[in-house]
């Protein structure tokens, strides 16, 4: 792109009707075959004609949109707070923007505020050139060519349809080489940082050997599809379990885009403050059975607070799939009590093993860090009397 700054569409007055964006977007989420139909669509907006070399989410409800768009194009992607989050590196874009790429912004409202932040977060942050694409554009080319409805129906699909095997990018490995090459996938692109020689500070001030940012892998295409290959895998072995997937906001949402569209399946999220629009698309699939995605379970808190919710709107829990865990004894504790099943492409103990092979840990720190897992308010204090004692550790 040769403007510094460009729009895909004409700019639209701010009005309510951005509320009938929000439910348009959440109904392509819930619905697979429309979100297809968007996606191709897509490919004939202006917008879309000179290369891209990411797609930035502008908001929590562009962010399934913007994860399809992506990943059909293999390219990186973005989410963009309207503020920098209060813990962990207080960072205002999850995953990272190539420097100097040219980046496609997708927005509710190319007028709104939150465009403007994006938009500027983005550019503090290296991007390029900046091309601001409304959804309602996409929408619409999706309307004419009969891809998408024009007004869609907040109504969930008339069953889940299953697994379809043509669409489903999965792996034969078996779980052990999956839990291996995932945690090699999330070790190679930083995701999970080792460092026992200036070890990690919480923003609750405690200290940690270890550090996990699993929103980076949207922002890794390769890595990205080791992770949904072997998502997809554990799924489709579940694939009677359950009839809904819920992504956890936000987290978990860019992995339940991709894979409700290779399994055919509807996807629901319930951000963090209840909202209306959120509740009523999740309140229509009451009776139904959801599996919970997660990237990262550390004590399972935020998880276990959404199947609660999911329990009010009369939907039954089949279970967690995450990513990563640290597991410990707190977790399984909390995931026993409430009797929901945890399961994980990988943990700390693989993990662990993985890094000491290729060198990047020896077994020895491998031992300190599983140490802090098995009493993390106690572990600093253990560490630096080891540390005086036997010299400062590598790593």
């Amino acid at each position: 792109m040769s403007d510094d700054r460009t729009h895909g569409g004409a700019r639209p007055a701010t009005t309510d009707a951005n509320a009938d964006v929000i439910v348009a977007l959440l109904d392509l989420a819930a619905r697979p075959a429309l979100a297809r139909g968007a996606v191709d669509a897509a490919s004939a907006a202006p917008a879309l004609r000179s290369p891209i070399d990411a797609v930035a989410a502008s908001s929590t409800d562009t962010l399934h949109l913007a994860s399809l768009l992506a990943h059909a194009r293999g390219i990186p992607m973005a989410y963009v707070r309207q503020q920098a989050r209060g813990h962990g590196l207080r960072r205002q874009i999850e995953g990272r923007v190539p420097p100097g790429g040219a980046v496609l912004l997708l927005v509710e409202d190319v007028a709104a505020e939150q465009t403007r932040i994006a938009e500027g977060a983005l550019r503090e942050a290296g991007a390029g050139s900046i091309c601001i694409l409304p959804v309602t554009e996409i929408l619409s080319l999706a309307a004419t060519t009969g891809a998408v409805e024009a007004v869609p129906s907040a109504s969930p699909p008339a069953g889940a349809s299953g697994p379809r095997g043509e669409n489903v990018a999965t792996t034969a490995s078996s779980p052990a080489t999956i839990a291996r090459d995932v945690a090699a996938a999330l070790l190679d692109i930083g995701a999970v940082a080792l460092n026992l020689a200036e070890p990690y500070t919480y923003t609750s001030g405690l200290r940690s050997p270890i550090y996990t940012d699993n929103r980076l892998l949207m922002s890794h295409p390769a890595a990205w599809r080791v992770v949904l290959g072997g998502l997809a895998a554990r799924l489709i072995a579940r694939a009677q379990e359950f009839d809904l997937l819920v992504g956890m906001s936000t987290s978990g949402i860019p992995h339940a885009s991709v894979l409700s569209q290779w399994l055919d399946r509807p996807m629901v999220y319930l951000p963090g403050d209840p909202d209306a629009r959120h509740d009523a698309q999740v309140g229509a699939f009451g009776g139904a059975r959801a599996l919970i995605l997660e990237d990262l379970v550390t004590t399972g808190g935020s998880v276990l607070k959404t199947a609660a919710r999911l329990r009010e709107f009369g939907i039954g829990i089949a279970g967690c799939l995450a990513i990563f865990t640290y597991r410990g004894r707190v977790v399984g504790e909390n995931f026993a009590g409430a009797a929901i099943g945890l399961e994980t492409l990988t943990d700390l103990e693989v993990l662990l093993d993985v890094a000491i092979a290729r060198g990047q840990i020896n077994p020895e720190q491998g031992r300190l860090v599983l140490d802090w897992r098995d009493d993390p308010p106690g572990w600093f204090a253990r560490f630096q009397a080891a540390r005086s004692g036997a010299g400062t550790p590598a790593g």
